[in-house]
């Protein structure tokens, strides 16, 4: 088996088309699947917190110590898994899952505005996408921010910002940007979310960082709590690379 690879601090713009080039390869011969949630998983006390205000509060992320998100303090948001119907049933990260249905939040972190130049372009595709009331729908910004896994287990994390957002051009300076309608990670067209991420061949998780707080009363559907059982990673810290 090969060795995983290691990089030094500072992580440039060639390792992370390295890196994505690397886990496409993996993944190219699974079938696309549909993903039906993004999920979220915490304990019980910001459970209450989040149910009490309606709203999941973002934070800053600082590791591993050499992915771009470290490095910014300013940018901050939530960590989300992409799950098909059948759901994992134990998480590291705490016992109590809030589940929104994919195309519901894909909904949610779309953008509703007037479309002052037709020449501009609207989504990450080039293509505006007109509303029944004259508006445009702004797509959110899909980004590869870095690579790294626990033992050997893949790991591949995504940032979804909307197209509003300040952060959005430190991501294009700093992270890999991903055509949202074409890529087998995180793959959002026809008002359908899919990814070839799980396969039989073989798994790369996918972890999704959403830029900003998420409010839960401008979902169009509420979002639903479960329970997991909890799981013990293979070694305390990630580490940024492939295997």
């Amino acid at each position: 088996m090969m060795a995983c690879s290691t990089v030094q601090p500072l992580l440039k713009k060639d390792k992370l088309n390295e890196y994505w080039g690397g886990l496409t390869e993996m993944i190219k011969l699974n079938k696309e699947e549909d993903i039906m949630y993004f999920c979220h998983c915490t304990r019980i006390r910001a459970r209450d917190g989040i149910t009490s205000k309606g709203v999941i509060y973002g934070s800053s992320t600082d590791f591993p110590s050499s992915a771009p998100l470290a490095s910014n303090e300013e940018m901050t948001g939530t960590w989300f898994s992409l799950s098909s119907a059948e759901l994992p049933s134990k998480s590291p990260y705490g016992t109590q899952r809030i589940k929104f249905p994919s195309h519901d939040f894909m909904s949610y972190l779309t953008e509703k505005g007037q479309n002052t130049n037709s020449n501009d372009p609207i989504n990450s595709t080039g293509e505006s996408a007109m509303l029944e009331d004259g508006k445009v729908a702004k797509e959110p910004m899909l980004f590869f921010e870095c690579a790294h896994h626990y033992g050997k287990r893949q790991y591949a994390r995504l940032l979804l910002v909307r197209a509003s957002d300040p952060m959005v051009a430190w991501c294009k300076s700093m992270c890999k940007e991903i055509n949202l309608s074409d890529n087998p990670f995180l793959k959002y067209s026809n008002e359908r979310v899919r990814s070839r991420a799980h396969g039989s061949w073989i798994d790369v998780t996918v972890d999704v960082f959403v830029a900003g707080d998420i409010h839960l009363d401008q979902m169009k559907h509420r979002p639903r709590w479960d329970k997991v059982g909890t799981l013990t990673r293979a070694g305390v810290d990630p580490v940024l690379g492939l295997c």
